[in-house]
């Protein structure tokens, strides 16, 4: 079983490395763990300490709020 593991973020450089670095890197019962990062605009460096640190990420540096976001990311993870 495939795990995506999803974090919508706008402007998290201060903590984006960290919640990526405490996600587990093995889970029993999953044979693979993708992180993705989609990113909302953010003016900061967030999309890159995300790249930094391991994540795949997706976003058109626009803020389009969280519901949109919400449902681009459900048609990544089903591609």
């Amino acid at each position: 079983m495939k795990l995506a593991i999803v974090s919508i973020c706008r402007n998290e450089a201060k903590t984006v490395e960290e919640l990526i670095k405490r996600i587990p890197k093995k889970i029993k019962g999953v044979t693979s763990i993708e992180i993705i990062v989609v990113n909302d605009g953010s003016t900061d460096d967030t999309a890159k300490l995300a790249k930094k640190a391991g994540a795949t990420v997706y976003g058109d540096n626009r803020p389009k709020g969280l519901a949109f976001r919400f449902r681009e990311v459900v048609n990544i993870v089903l591609e």
